[in-house]
Order: structure tokens, then sequence, then C-alpha cells
């Protein structure tokens, strides 16, 4: 086992400091416990016996603040372990060619932050402003769109519906409220990748997708097709609780074709 950095932030974390002490012994053991890229083979069993209390893994989960990804093969990915551990990798350092090829052997290989690969794929998302977020909260009701959950603002996530690996973009049109677990399993999955690996949702699923169409398809009518070009800039906005959104462009609309019909 290779030395790691600690991360002595992270007691100015109000996440981490709002973890029970069992809590945080479990996710000191999986940050120490993993392997150099910060996937980790969940070992249940292990952990409590080291840690001598047993843990509330699906709470565990809701608290950490989406700092673990759950892979589709069930494994637990620490989202910003490389970025923290060892920066943006180069193929022109040893140790990081190492590095990378186990990221691709995980299947993580768009999530490498590689000066090859441009920025990363956290970067590429875009920050979703608190005023967004709040107008989305207020939207879905406090709920987990995918599971029903109830959430409060602190432990809600923002899952963009049409992953941004395959087109999508933050938009409010394209942002739903999703509780940490759900976020986490529907990854960057199309709506139809992620029913054939968790069945269970297909019902909430598809009324998420029913509600983006729906809204998409009324933000694009065939009226904004035929205004001047000289509108062309303001047809696609409107406001939403003193925010200004920016709905779907028809080359957008033809993104969520490609990958939900």
């Amino acid at each position: 086992m290779f030395k790691r950095f600690h991360d002595t932030e992270k007691w100015n974390k109000p996440w981490y400091r709002k973890l029970l002490p069992v809590e945080k012994c479990a996710w000191d053991f999986i940050t120490s416990m993993c392997d150099n890229v910060g996937v980790w083979i969940p070992d249940y069993e292990t952990v409590e016996f080291f840690i001598g209390e047993s843990v509330n893994w699906d709470n565990f989960l809701d608290k950490i603040n989406g700092n673990i990804k759950v892979m589709d093969n069930g494994k637990w990915w620490i989202v910003d372990f490389c970025a923290f551990q060892y920066g943006v990798l180069s193929k022109n350092c040893k140790p990081h060619i190492s590095y990378m090829k186990l990221l691709q052997s995980h299947g993580l290989d768009e999530f490498i932050p590689c000066e090859d690969f441009g920025v990363s794929n956290k970067a590429i998302r875009g920050k979703i402003s608190d005023n967004t977020k709040s107008v989305i909260f207020n939207r879905d009701k406090g709920e987990c769109q995918y599971c029903g959950k109830i959430l409060d603002k602190t432990t809600a996530r923002y899952d963009h519906f049409i992953p941004v690996a395959k087109g999508g973009t933050t938009e409010y049109s394209n942002l739903v409220l999703a509780c940490t677990h759900c976020n986490s399993i529907k990854s960057d999955f199309t709506k139809d990748e992620f029913v054939a690996r968790h069945p269970e949702y297909k019902e909430s699923v598809q009324r998420v997708y029913d509600f983006i169409y729906t809204l998409l398809n009324n933000s694009y009518t065939s009226q904004d097709k035929d205004k001047d070009k000289d509108k062309d800039k303001d047809k696609d906005k409107e406001v939403v609780d003193g925010i200004t959104i920016t709905t779907f462009t028809k080359e957008q609309e033809s993104i969520l074709e490609r990958n939900f019909k």
C-alpha cells in the first residue's frame, strides 16, 4: 500500500463534521483501503470489524455529500481521490500512466483529470447557481424524483437527466432533484441504460422523462421557428422566480431524441 496524503481540511467541511463518529471512521477506512485511484470493493463486515461498531450504510451514502459514486458493478469510487492525491495526470509522468490505466480498467476514462483529455468531467458540468438550485428544489417539492425521498437543501443533489457526457447541459430544463443514492447510481447513464440496470426505477424514470420532454416541447414551439432572426437570442429564454432560464435548442432536442427515444 502506497503512502497517501491525508485531507486535514476535512474538519472544516460541514458534511464531514455532521457525520457520526462511526461514520467518520468508515470514511477514513475507505479512503485508506481503496485502490490507487479511489475505487473500493465494499466489504462492510471488515469495516465494522475494525471499527468495532455497525454502520448504517444507506445513511452513510446520503450524508457524504456526493463524494462517493456507486458504480454499476457495485464498487464505490471516491470521486475526487485522484485530483486530491495527484493533481492533473500527465502521460509524461510514469507513475501517472499506471493510474490512468487503472482508471480505464474501471471504465472511468471520461473522469480522468488529465491534461491530454482537457478539462475534467466535473469542470465540464459547470456550477449550478444557488438561485437555480432553489428554483429546482421548489419546483420538485423537495422530493427525489427517482425514489420520492423527502430531502432538505443540504442533502439534495441535482441530477443531469440527459448526461453531460452524452450532450446534456447544466440548464434548468435538464436538472431534476435527486437524493445522494439515486444520483450516484443514475451516474452518466441514459434513460434506457439506467432502467436496464435498475428496472425498479422504470416508472419513476419514465415519469421524469415525460416531464422533461413536455417542458422542452412547451419551450420550443413551431411559432418560435418563424420568429424574426433579430429576436433569436431572446426567443429561447424565460424567467422563473427571478432567474433567466435558457431552454433547449432544436439541436439539443435532437440529442434528447437520440438518447431517450
